[in-house]
């Protein structure tokens, strides 16, 4: 279980992060985006440093200041083809 996407979290990071799991010969690997869901620790320190107030999963931000949530859906299906 892989997730890509971490606040600041760069496309270069994401494929090296890809390339480790293809480097460990598992016989699946799952690749999730980020998503700081409340009551994580992803979400508190983002609701610290960012002020971000989600309160349920579905207001969960996405994208990670430096790729947009798109981006980051098109390394997560990259990381699946690798």
């Amino acid at each position: 279980f892989f997730q890509l996407g971490f606040p600041g979290e760069t496309r270069e990071e994401m494929r090296a992060t890809a390339a480790l799991a293809r480097r460990l010969d598992l016989d699946s690997a799952q690749f999730c985006a980020a998503t700081p869901y409340p009551g994580t620790p992803l979400a508190a320190a983002l609701s610290t440093e960012e002020g971000l107030r989600a309160r349920d999963a579905r207001s969960a931000p996405r994208g990670n200041g430096i790729l947009t949530p798109r981006e980051i859906d098109a390394e997560i299906r990259r990381a699946y083809r690798s």
